[in-house]
């Protein structure tokens, strides 16, 4: 996509964002979610349906880079027995 000015540029960014927080609460925790799925993606790889909880440094890490607010609370794993 071509951006004929910064402005245009930057607006669309905004909206991303926006709509981000819409449906995912935070942009930090969007980010939080997103870091997850590709750490487990990368020391797991492609694991389609299955769920294997991460281990306890790359989820502290991930939380310290991205905080959650006074709001919010981690809700952790959750393994579904279906």
């Amino acid at each position: 996509m071509k951006f004929t000015s910064k402005t245009r540029y930057f607006s669309v960014i905004l909206l991303h964002r926006l709509i981000v927080i819409i449906f995912f609460g935070t942009y930090l925790s969007f980010l939080r979610s997103v870091s997850y799925r590709e750490f487990s993606r990368l020391i797991y790889g492609m694991m389609g349906i299955k769920r294997i909880p991460l281990p306890a440094c790359a989820y502290s890490t991930m939380r310290k880079q991205f905080p959650v607010n006074k709001d919010e609370s981690y809700a952790g794993f959750d393994l579904d027995k279906d």
